[in-house]
């Protein structure tokens, strides 16, 4: 014909050939985040540096790690023993070889702590920023991907993140480790190959011992280990058993490998870690001084920490979770729970 049927709508979507789209690989998205975090936390990065107006940090507790793991350390040359328990030596260590490093490759001087400090800073936030991308798998298994985007978005703007991951003090560091050994004991309780779940919840408790070696109170979050065992029903009990004995003895062995203090320095070890327990129960002098309540204080350090909006939308999320059966939720929050009555029923 000189002129052809017209093709309709519907022929012409049929003929037309498939819109093949190649789905997002999973780790765009937590490393996107991670990325963007890095980001955000470079900026104001270098406030309170020691410079020539002043020879200490202005926050006090980066002088007193620095002075332990860069005046007393020397690991190259077997010094290993800080003479400080206070925290764990982890984050000592960590802060030491940053040190090695800058030295050995000529990029800090003797006698000048700013390329130090700035560069133990450095690893602080990308540690935090890690966490962030850390967070939107936590709530892809426990949820969804939607309900861990929305998780990492608000941790990666959250004032109290942001800021504390720009000092090299112990919290962040801690707290990405805790993040690690959530995760892994979410993967614990998904996978049904017995021996993959054993070696998820085994890392899961060297990464608590990690923590812990950083901060001892994250120890705790082998409670959650411990439910993502025992949640497990359809695993004989001598198996869950096994593998939370072994858990144990991995998670010792990582925290005394990274505080070997604990076991050939102890009675100064132990000195430092009752004097932090009176520490916490007695108080810090007039800084706590009539103040309410923890339980009632941290809310308002959560509100301050994380924006008003933020802790409401994570009981939302919570409450959400458990109408809709998700047992993953329990895993977190048998670390969420206990961590916040511990804080709540100290004085500091």
């Amino acid at each position: 014909r000189l002129f052809p049927r017209a093709t309709s709508k519907r022929h012409m979507r049929e003929a037309s050939p498939p819109n093949y789209r190649r789905p997002v690989p999973t780790w765009v998205w937590p490393v996107g985040f991670s990325l963007t975090a890095f980001l955000l936390r470079l900026l104001g990065i270098g406030w309170g540096l020691p410079n020539e107006l002043h020879n200490q940090s202005y926050h006090p507790d980066e002088h007193l790690l620095y002075a332990y793991a860069v005046g007393v350390l020397d690991l190259p040359h077997g010094v290993w023993d800080p003479g400080f328990y206070n925290y764990g030596s982890l984050w000592l260590y960590v802060m030491h070889m940053v040190s090695v490093i800058l030295f050995g490759w000529g990029l800090a001087s003797e006698g000048s702590a700013e390329a130090v400090h700035l560069g133990c800073r450095l690893v602080a936030a990308a540690l935090g920023s890690a966490t962030v991308g850390i967070t939107y798998l936590l709530g892809a298994r426990t949820w969804r991907p939607a309900a861990g985007a929305t998780a990492a978005a608000l941790l990666l703007v959250a004032p109290g993140h942001v800021v504390h991951s720009r000092f090299h003090t112990v919290d962040v560091p801690a707290a990405f480790f805790v993040a690690c050994a959530l995760l892994l004991a979410l993967k614990s309780f998904h996978e049904e190959d017995h021996r993959r779940a054993l070696r998820f919840a085994l890392w899961g408790f060297v990464l608590a011992g990690l923590g812990a070696a950083i901060k001892y109170n994250m120890a705790i979050v082998a409670v959650a280990l411990l439910a993502g065992v025992w949640m497990h029903s359809d695993r004989p009990a001598r198996t869950r058993l096994a593998t939370s004995f072994l858990g144990f003895l991995c998670m010792a062995a990582a925290f005394l490998l990274t505080t070997p203090g604990a076991l050939f320095s102890t009675q100064r070890f132990l000195h430092d870690v009752v004097f932090e327990m009176r520490h916490v129960q007695e108080g810090h002098g007039l800084v706590f001084a009539a103040t309410p309540t923890g339980w009632v204080y941290h809310v308002g350090n959560l509100m301050e920490a994380l924006g008003t909006i933020v802790p409401l939308i994570a009981l939302l999320g919570v409450f959400l979770a458990l109408i809709a059966r998700r047992r993953e939720v329990w895993i977190l929050l048998a670390f969420a729970v206990p961590y916040y009555a511990l804080i709540a029923s100290v004085e500091v």
